[in-house]
């Protein structure tokens, strides 16, 4: 089958699949990077991005906003891998032109096989586990996916803050950590808040959700002494006593984490099964200072070996994995009292 090069976009296309190219993009003449028809003329159009969105792939957010911004982030990759935004921010915002460039540059790499489409998938969801979707379709109707994870403000995969943040930390390990909390160190902050607990098996089922509502008043008091110094929650009060309230919650969910990672012991095998099912072909589109790095990484690399894993600051287990990198498992509240998880790096 005779191949056909976009001299725009340096993909190679079989004659059909150049003909389908240019009528995917802009109408039948020129390919996504040389695009002049009116974008008025599109059916689709992602209407919750707008032109000053881009500032999120130049300006890093605050901490208390970053998983807002970085969903942001993934959506515009969505957006403009599927030709859902005007034209006229890539014509005439060389911050727009150069991420839809990198975007180009980076799919046309992904497969080597000719295919008639390509569609961005946004995960979205804790159920899932890398971010993107990009559903290749080839001329017997095949499909290929590529599983695509997300980093801002990384080189390398071993610059990000968490590679993985697995759920429900208890299967893990031998003992329960959300029993632990709700037997020996809820009561005692419920005491200092002047606050009732709640029932324990609705506790154990819904302390795992980002806004458990037998939680809430507890989060409440917590969020007025919360003071980001970047970004103060809603409910922050400045009062002393507020202050206090917060630092002693901060202080318990330390005692009890140090407490837990002493006593219970760590499943290698179960966090090896779950790394297998979770990382496996996965590339990392890593973003930082205006360009991407595509990354993957061999099994080797993300499966812990057998040396006993060392505790360190009181919330965290250090290791290795089989090709000798070091793999940190650190034990955290990801929502102040809710949400306990693992974060992985």
């Amino acid at each position: 089958m005779s191949k056909f090069k976009c001299n725009h976009c340096k993909g190679r296309f079989s004659r059909e699949g150049f003909a389908f190219h240019l009528k995917r993009t802009y109408g039948g003449t020129t390919c996504l990077k040389t695009n002049k028809v009116n974008s008025s003329k599109r059916e689709i159009m992602d209407t919750s991005i707008t032109e000053p969105d881009i500032e999120v792939f130049y300006a890093a957010g605050t901490r208390s906003t970053n998983d807002e911004i970085n969903k942001k982030r993934e959506k515009i990759i969505c957006a403009l891998g599927n030709n859902d935004l005007p034209n006229e921010w890539i014509e005439n915002n060389s911050r727009w032109k150069n991420l839809f460039d990198k975007i180009c540059e980076f799919v046309n790499g992904l497969i080597d096989q000719e295919y008639i489409s390509c569609f961005f998938k946004h995960q979205g969801g804790r159920s899932k586990h890398n971010d993107i979707n990009i559903i290749f379709t080839l001329y017997d109707s095949s499909k290929i996916i590529k599983k695509i994870e997300f980093k801002y403000g990384a080189n390398e995969i071993n610059d990000c803050p968490q590679w993985v943040s697995p759920m429900k930390p208890s299967q893990y390990f031998n003992k329960s950590y959300e029993g632990l909390f709700y037997d020996e160190y809820l009561p005692v902050m419920a005491e200092k808040y002047g606050l009732d607990i709640p029932e324990r098996d609705v506790y154990l089922r819904e302390i795992h959700g980002n806004k458990p509502e037998c939680t809430r008043v507890f989060k409440e008091k917590y969020d007025r002494g919360n003071k980001n110094t970047r970004n103060p929650t809603p409910l922050y009060t400045g009062e002393q006593s507020d202050i206090d309230n917060y630092n002693f919650a901060k202080n318990l969910n330390n005692e009890s984490i140090k407490n837990f990672l002493e006593t219970a012991v760590f499943n290698v095998e179960k966090m090896n099964e779950y790394l297998r099912e979770t990382q496996k072909d996965k590339i990392y589109l890593l973003w930082n200072e205006g360009s991407f790095n595509i990354r993957t990484r061999n099994e080797e690399d993300y499966q812990i070996n057998s040396q006993p894993l060392i505790i360190k600051n009181n919330n965290c287990l250090l290791g290795k994995t089989l090709s000798n990198y070091p793999i940190k498992i650190l034990l955290r509240w990801k929502n102040g009292v809710a949400f306990p998880a693992l974060q992985i790096s």
